[in-house]
């Protein structure tokens, strides 16, 4: 069994701690949805390949009206560069109450969407992207909502992770989320 490994992770923009708004212990991320994330230093560690790997969070999300897909956790650095990233909202004129997901796998990059609008707007919802024995499954309120066969990822290792955008402050949603895990 392998020890987790210590990462350094820094507040960017107007990124906080917000104590009224929290799912577990005294405090939880919060963005004002202009560029606020939390970014993690590249790493192997983010490198998945084509091993067993879950992403998932409790978001809080403040604003799920229509429109682009809002961040919550991503490695991408444009282009090729992109692995993957757990999302809400379907683009275009579609609920942003959809879970999603974007992938940069052997077969490109491609988004993989579950619909159905499973999150609730300013109440906390778990969400994962699970990805198991080259199966991609994505999860809502502990719900598996839809699944997609994947390769290996195309990943960069020297790409940051960010949470609650992607890069550099794109698709930054006005939100709270708590329990942010890659395992």
């Amino acid at each position: 069994m392998s020890r987790p490994t210590a990462h350094t992770i820094t507040a960017a923009d107007n990124a906080q701690v917000d104590t009224s708004i929290k799912k577990f212990g005294t405090g939880a991320f919060l963005s004002d949805g202009v560029s606020d994330r939390l970014d993690v230093t590249a790493d192997s560690d983010f490198v998945m390949g084509s091993g067993d790997f879950t992403l998932e969070a409790w978001v809080y999300p403040m604003n799920t009206g229509v429109g682009s897909g809002d961040a919550i956790i991503a490695k991408w650095s444009g282009g090729t560069g992109y692995s993957y990233g757990l999302t809400y909202g379907s683009g275009g004129n579609s609920p942003k109450a959809n879970i999603r997901c974007l992938i940069n796998d052997t077969g490109g990059i491609r988004g993989v969407n579950a619909g159905g609008n499973p999150l609730t707007p300013e109440a906390w919802n778990h969400v994962a992207l699970v990805v198991e024995s080259g199966t991609l499954s994505l999860y809502a309120q502990g719900n598996r909502l839809t699944t997609t066969s994947v390769t290996a990822f195309n990943d960069a290792s020297s790409t940051k992770i960010t949470i609650g955008s992607i890069t550099n402050g794109g698709y930054s949603p006005k939100q709270s989320m708590d329990e942010v895990r890659i395992s």
